[in-house]
Parts: C-alpha cells; structure tokens; sequence
C-alpha cells in the first residue's frame, strides 16, 4: 500500500527516520552562516555529508533549491557531498521532465522518491534496475560532488547538536540559528549571578563554543542591544556597565 503525506513536514519526518536508522546524523532546516536558505535535512555519515531537500512535488521548485550550492555561492564556506530531491512516490514519475532530468544529471544531483508500494526491484522508465530497501527509492543516483571532497569538512565543522532538535520541513521558531546559539551561551554563563560587562563574558564564551559575529566588537556591541534576548538586566557596578542574569 502507498504511502500518503499530508505536508512536506510529514515527508520529511519519514524520510529522516529512514535516514537515522541507517546511522545518519542528521540536522533539519540547517541554518549556514554564509548559505542563502535552509536544507530541509543536513546527514552526515562516514564522515560524508549529504544534503536532502524535501518537497511535495517533484518539479522546478526542488531543482531549484538543490540547485542554490551551485549559484552565488563560494564553495570554500563548505559544499556537501551529495545532494538529493526528495519528493513522495507517484505513479507519473514515469513521465519525467527531461529538462529538469538533464539539470540534475550534468551537476550530479540525485532524487529520491518515498513512499513506492512496490518491493524488492523494479524497471524505471529509462530501462535500468534499481534495487531499493523498503519504500525508500532512489529513481536517480547523486554523484559524489568534487567540491564536497575538498569542502565538504568545512561544512561538517558548522554542525552541533543543538541543530538536531528541529523538524525538517516547517518554517517554526524552534529552529536553531548561530544568534540563538550565541544568546543561549551567553545565558548559560551568566547563569552564576556574576555582573559582567560583555569584554568579561567573552573568555567565557570562548571556552563553550565562542560566538558567530565576525569579531568581538560586533559581539560586544549586540550584548548591549539585545540583552534582554539572554534573560539579562543592566546594572551599575564600579561606575560602569553590567549585565547580570534577570531573577
């Protein structure tokens, strides 16, 4: 019996359980620094990254969003190994759009269709065999990305674990950003009742991940814009400036 997804949200779920239980690490709606957009699942085993995109429908749209590592983009901020479309089974996928098909083939991007009720191996449009486990199909094979192997550590090195906790295919709050991750080590700092000017939180910082801005003074300078964001309240001490955790 096919399997039926109500949203991308559902897709995506399914296809990141699939994932996890074949020892993937995976980190949904990935927020990158330097990378326009956010992949719907961001996996890493063997040290390889993989990049899976999720949408209802395959067509422009999913090429389109797989397609944005190859557009504006540096490859030395990180490139993944491999990068899928991944969209439901149908049954009209025999019908494929060449051009779309063409695209994806000349950049070695590969499309993954979830849910076919079909097992064991089946006959594509194109005459090939592809063996497939369960309801999870790979109608075209990603090819091993030549920027990936030279880049693809780069990108694995901006994963942390606080990145696994959101859902892939929602565009909700809980998603973790570098901002969020810099507020919640500056709350886990202060969390000692110290008063503390943002020049002393800093070494504390460093020692538990550091920050994302692009020097000190821009983290400094946020501290004191936004630290309310972090649970803090200003007081005076020693004629200058502090910040203390909010009771």
């Amino acid at each position: 019996m096919q399997k039926k997804f109500n949203n991308e949200e559902e897709l995506a779920a399914y296809f990141q359980n699939y994932l996890e239980s074949k020892g993937f690490d995976c980190y949904p709606e990935v927020v990158f620094d330097i990378f326009s957009g956010r992949p719907d699942i961001v996996a890493v085993k063997n040290n390889k990254i993989y990049v899976f995109e999720c949408k209802m429908n395959f067509g422009l749209n999913v090429v389109t969003q797989t397609f944005r590592w190859f557009n504006r983009y540096k490859p030395s901020y990180g490139f993944p190994d491999y990068i899928y479309a991944v969209t439901p089974y149908k049954k009209s996928a025999s019908r494929r759009n060449e051009l779309l098909d063409s695209v994806m083939k000349q950049n070695g991007i590969g499309h993954i269709m979830v849910g076919d009720p079909r097992v064991g191996r089946a006959k594509m449009f194109d005459g090939s065999t592809h063996f497939y486990e369960k309801d999870i199909h790979s109608v075209l094979d990603a090819k091993p990305q030549r920027k990936g192997q030279e880049y693809g550590k780069v990108l694995i090195e901006q994963l942390y674990d606080d990145m696994k906790d959101a859902n892939a295919g929602t565009t909700g709050t809980e998603i973790m950003t570098p901002f969020k991750r810099t507020m919640n080590r500056v709350k886990e700092i202060m969390q000692d009742g110290v008063a503390r000017t943002p020049k002393d939180m800093l070494p504390l910082i460093e020692k538990i991940g550091g920050h994302h801005y692009s020097s000190n003074s821009s983290f400094y300078s946020q501290v004191r814009k936004l630290y309310h964001l972090a649970d803090l309240k200003v007081v005076q001490k020693d004629g200058k400036i502090h910040y203390e955790r909010r009771t």
